[in-house]
């Protein structure tokens, strides 16, 4: 039965152009009665009950009529975490992972960098979505110590986590997503990129120092307004416009991110963001005007294409 249906299934999501059905099928079965993907292996001759045959009929529906994967299942991998994922929210992608990579060894420098008993600073996540780069940020910080920042015998988050976004769904998958995955639940603020965060006023003899931004971090909308049309209609028409558009050149938000983050940076912070694979031009040309260019490094995705810049001002 088992086998069946997953060869029925992985010939209509072929049709539908399914980057590999019979994995998906797999994984929609799974789902459907509500086992581990690998008991499909273990029992071939398992017979779902009616409602669970029903309840597959509705995945597979759902999937064929276009919607993504990952909102039919409900869920989607990132790094070593599982996040909640649905309409209202981008789904994660393998080439955020590596913004990830780069940001968390830039955090380290700069806690090599801070004095010993300052106050924990701030990692700001803009756009914090399903909460994807923020909690795999959190994730390392409370499975492997810093040495420099940590007692080594204690593990715990040594940065204050803050997610904002302008739309409330995504605050709320964020939260879902950090108790799915046991780490401590971000700081949360509904807002426009980095408006509503203020620059800590600076110390004094009498007054001790204020928590620092150590990082930003983002994976603003970039995509332009001709690739808009021309995205698979799985992403064009389920995922939010808001995630994705990034005006006629694709550079509208992150204009306004750089100059938003620019006192940030100028005291310090880190700035790690994605980019179109044909805008890493353009972006230097916008760093160069913030005089920010000096501090740029732009990193390559898997397939060696530009991806992630990373500004860090030493």
């Amino acid at each position: 039965m088992i086998d069946r249906w997953i060869a029925e299934a992985s010939r209509a999501l072929r049709e539908l152009g399914a980057g590999n059905p019979r994995f998906e099928a797999e994984l929609l079965l799974a789902q459907a009665i509500q086992r581990p993907r690998t008991f499909l292996f273990t029992y071939p001759e398992y017979q779902p009950t009616p409602k669970e045959r029903a309840h597959l009929n509705d995945l597979l529906g759902r999937r064929l009529s276009g919607e993504p994967l990952q909102y039919v299942l409900g869920t989607a991998a990132f790094r070593d975490l599982t996040l909640r994922v649905g309409p209202g929210t981008l789904i994660p992608r393998s080439e955020t992972e590596i913004l990830v990579e780069i940001a968390w060894d830039a955090l380290g420098r700069w806690c090599q960098r801070s004095p010993r008993g300052a106050p924990a600073p701030w990692v700001i996540d803009v756009g914090v979505g399903s909460g994807a780069i923020l909690l795999a940020l959190l994730y390392e910080a409370t499975h492997m110590l810093l040495a420099q920042c940590d007692d080594p015998g204690t593990p715990q988050v040594w940065f204050r986590p803050l997610g904002i976004d302008v739309a409330p769904i995504a605050l709320g998958y964020t939260m879902d997503n950090a108790r799915l995955n046991e780490l401590p639940c971000p700081a949360l603020v509904r807002g426009d990129l980095l408006s509503s965060v203020r620059l800590p006023a600076r110390s004094t003899a009498a007054r001790p120092a204020a928590p620092v931004v150590a990082a930003i971090v983002s994976n603003p909308p970039y995509i332009t307004s001709a690739e808009m049309i021309e995205l698979q209609p799985e992403i064009r028409e389920h995922e939010p416009p808001v995630a994705l558009h990034g005006g006629a050149d694709g550079l509208d938000v992150i204009r306004r991110l750089l100059d938003d983050a620019l006192p940030f940076v100028q005291q310090g912070a880190i700035l790690c963001f994605e980019i179109g694979e044909a805008q890493e031009a353009a972006v230097r040309a916008e760093l160069a005007r913030r005089a920010l260019e000096r501090f740029t490094t732009v990193h390559a995705d898997l397939a060696q294409r530009p991806r992630v810049v990373l500004v860090e001002p030493v």
